[in-house]
């Protein structure tokens, strides 16, 4: 008896099911209401129920019609409406026929701020030890005062990345050297042109000769001219300009020889054999150590540029700067004149004029920095 009433009371009983709600994050519709992604999981125990009808409601109204679980007891709604006041969204999904029920309130995240007229951006970089960049873009209102939760995109290495702003107003990204472009709401696209380091940068100072020469141009470059002034000295003080040298013995030298080694060691046809093929080694040796030496000659010069790449770009920029300067500031209209009613025509020789005055003052700034460059850094490649 007490094993049948319990089996009664066992087929009396209702199941105890469960509802898990998972959902993604609320986004925002083009219409300016939200969107949110629930999927609602149905359990009994360790068992998935399938086929149970789930209702959704968001606030106290039912939403759509009921739509049944699949087979591994799921199912995904989309909840779409307007936004409310509080931000919050109060979604409730219910079984069907039973008082199985599971509630949650999702927070629709508020809209990323964008920049007024009267806000100010800052872009700053500076060089790693790395030898990439370090961008640091930082948007401030009209009192100076850091805005954050700006979207600001970064558009380098070939990908593009929105960071906000954090809490000084500042959005960071590291960027390889290379252009790259910096787009925040409200204000004018910033290009950056990010230079390639030197090989010399982050470098330590060489301790030996031969690592300053490995990595240093303008080292090998002194080495090659005082190779060259070497070699030009050798050739002068030792083998002569001569083409050839004169292998004549005249009689009187003979005889000279010959009194001197009593004819004991050598007739006058063996000294003067002797001296042409000695003088024959020296006129071989001259002519391929003066050859030899207009090569390395050809070379150092060639290698001028190579060894002061990095002043000659500076100097190269510099002059351009200059010109681009000069430019911006004829066609600024002036302030304390009136605006002419026509442009008056420009002629040829005007024209040419400005030509050779921008030559002039690039010729001139571009040594100027090149001195420069030299003046402050010395040797450094």
């Amino acid at each position: 008896m007490p094993e049948e009433r319990r089996e009664k009371r066992g087929r009396g009983q209702q199941p105890r099911s469960s509802i898990e709600l998972r959902y993604q994050p609320a986004k925002k519709t083009v219409e300016g209401g939200f969107s949110i992604e629930v999927e609602a999981i149905v359990t009994e125990g360790p068992r998935a129920l399938s086929g149970r009808n789930l209702q959704f409601f968001v606030g106290s109204a039912a939403f759509s019609t009921p739509e049944p679980t699949d087979d591994n007891g799921r199912c995904k709604k989309t909840i779409t409406g307007p936004i409310p006041s509080s931000r919050e969204v109060r979604i409730e999904v219910q079984v069907v026929g039973q008082a199985t029920r599971r509630e949650i309130t999702i927070k629709i995240p508020a809209d990323p701020k964008t920049s007024g007229a009267s806000d100010k951006l800052s872009v700053r970089y500076t060089l790693r030890d790395d030898g990439d960049y370090m961008v640091a873009v930082q948007v401030a209102d009209e009192k100076g005062e850091e805005k954050s939760d700006v979207p600001v995109t970064f558009v380098a290495d070939g990908e593009v990345e929105t960071i906000p702003t954090g809490n000084y107003g500042i959005a960071s990204k590291k960027c390889s050297p290379g252009k790259a472009k910096i787009l925040v709401p409200g204000f004018k696209a910033e290009d950056l042109d990010l230079e390639k380091p030197s090989r010399s940068w982050n470098r330590p100072e060489p301790r030996t000769l031969g690592e300053r020469f490995r990595a240093n141009n303008n080292f090998q470059l002194m080495i090659f001219w005082m190779i060259v002034g070497a070699h030009l000295l050798f050739n002068l003080a030792f083998l002569g300009l001569g083409p050839e040298t004169d292998s004549g013995v005249s009689a009187v030298q003979q005889k000279y020889y010959n009194l001197y080694f009593h004819g004991q060691y050598a007739t006058n046809n063996q000294i003067h054999w002797a001296q042409n093929a000695w003088t024959g080694i020296i006129d071989f040796l001259r002519s391929w150590s003066w050859k030899f030496w207009w090569a390395e000659l050809v070379f150092s010069l060639i290698y001028i540029p190579v060894a002061f790449w990095d002043e000659v770009k500076a100097g190269a920029k510099a002059g351009w700067r200059k010109i681009q300067e000069g430019r911006l500031e004829q066609d600024l209209p002036d302030a304390a004149q009136p605006t002419p009613a026509a442009t008056p025509s420009i002629s040829t020789a005007t024209r040419g004029e400005g030509r050779r005055s921008e030559v002039w003052i690039f010729v001139r700034e571009f040594f100027s920095a090149l001195v420069a460059e030299i003046a402050a850094k010395g040797i450094r490649r």
